[in-house]
């Protein structure tokens, strides 16, 4: 696996900046998120940029001071998740393809018996970019899309 760099904006970026514009709100997530976690980072374990239940706290009192109101827990949840990958990532945005030979092999290699979890602890940023041409992934409506990559991260 390689870490791949380019003077051009990568999907990844372009996904992150599509995000932050989607609600005006988004642009105030920063500072707070900066700010949480110079108050209590130190509390979290060192694989995790941001818990998920810290980016729901931010996301609520941002949200308050805008008299916008999460229309159901899982919006709430939703986006609470999305701070915590989006910000992970945008620290060190890191972007990884995995050859093709190996990648083939990964995906066909069964998964049997119990991972140890300490081999996701290890990850090489707090959250990474894994691009995935040429794979598609069934949709719960039926049929498949197209998945250009995913973010990973720890929560």
């Amino acid at each position: 696996m390689t870490e791949l760099h380019s003077t051009r904006r990568h999907r990844a970026q372009e996904r992150l900046t599509a995000w932050q514009r989607a609600k005006p709100c988004r642009s105030e997530y920063w500072r707070a998120l900066d700010k949480v976690r110079a108050e209590h980072g130190y509390e979290w374990p060192l694989y995790t940029f941001l818990p998920v239940p810290d980016a729901g706290k931010i996301i609520a009192r941002i949200w308050r001071s805008h008299n916008l109101q999460p229309t159901t827990a899982s919006v709430l949840a939703e986006e609470a998740s999305a701070l915590a990958g989006f910000g992970a990532w945008r620290v060190t945005q890191g972007i990884y393809r995995f050859d093709p030979t190996l990648a083939a092999a990964l995906v066909d290699t069964p998964l049997t018996g119990d991972l140890p979890v300490s081999a996701l602890t290890h990850l090489p940023h707090w959250c990474v970019y894994v691009e995935t041409p040429g794979r598609t992934v069934p949709r719960v409506v039926g049929g498949e899309t197209i998945l250009q990559g995913y973010y990973a991260w720890i929560n």
